[in-house]
């Protein structure tokens, strides 16, 4: 890829699964980033990361302190001159009870899931208002626009940066920015495998499809007209045609039966 189309990221939450799975995809893509997580990277992101020397650099930093990563993205830009597109999908996912979480636990989820994106959001604006373009999106989740047993805490976040993304979307209309609240589809919360909702949220997010949107965003390939994107598995877009024409197909039924007891009594 030419310097001219060489894009330039920072992605949250990159050490393993969907993070990781964005970040080395644009960087085989031709783009140059930083991945940041918590923890640090496996053999086989290390292996990654020495073939592409020089075209991505890795921190093991806690996204929640403000301001290493505020100096973080200073360094970033002055490695690569610029910044196109901050990914914001480090998150805490919790699946328990509301009335077995402790205060701690839902203020860490709060600050992790929501305000230190904000943050990095505030921290990036300048630099791509400067460029007068670049793309936040924030990996949200379905599960932030429907709610279910056991989620509260993890729906009640990921709510948060849907509303947040499609705020700040608003904002930024007319400077060149561009925010996005990506929704991938977990598994459905009534299905008997949300038993184990790690497992569920591995299974079904569909890493592929949400790379793909990702990738159209900062190549300006195809922008989505929304700032919220909800993005479904084919088994869950299966799934939820099967229930609305079985749903359709009972009332249809029930209507029937209606009618028909209805002749029977005027008879």
């Amino acid at each position: 890829m030419d310097k001219q189309h060489t894009k330039t990221f920072i992605i949250t939450g990159a050490a393993s699964g969907l993070g990781r799975e964005i970040g080395m995809m644009l960087i085989e893509k031709g783009h140059r980033g930083v991945f940041v997580d918590v923890n640090g990277p496996g053999d086989d992101l290390k292996s990654f990361i020495e073939r592409h020397a020089g075209e991505v650099e890795f921190f093991q930093q806690d996204i929640k302190d403000i301001r290493a990563m505020e100096e973080l993205i200073r360094l970033c830009y002055e490695r690569f001159g610029r910044i196109d597109m901050l990914v914001n999908n480090a998150a805490l996912k919790v699946f328990e009870p509301f009335e077995c979480l402790s205060d701690d636990l839902c203020s860490e989820s709060y600050k992790v899931n929501v305000l230190a994106p904000m943050q990095l959001c505030r921290l990036v604006l300048p630099y791509m208002k400067s460029q007068r373009r670049g793309y936040i999106v924030n990996i949200a989740s379905r599960s932030g626009l429907r709610g279910y047993a056991d989620g509260s805490l993890y729906c009640g976040t990921k709510a948060a940066l849907i509303a947040f993304s499609e705020s700040l979307s608003k904002e930024v209309i007319g400077t060149g920015l561009h925010v996005y609240a990506l929704c991938p589809t977990l598994l459905d919360p009534e299905d008997p495998l949300r038993v184990n909702h790690r497992k569920a949220f591995a299974e079904s997010i569909g890493y592929d499809r949400v790379c793909r949107v990702v990738e159209s965003i900062i190549l300006e390939k195809a922008l989505p007209r929304e700032p919220i994107v909800v993005i479904f598995s084919f088994s869950m877009l299966l799934k939820i045609l099967a229930k609305t024409f079985i749903r359709c197909f009972h009332w249809i039924c029930q209507y029937i039966a209606q009618k028909i007891e209805i002749l029977g009594y005027k008879r």
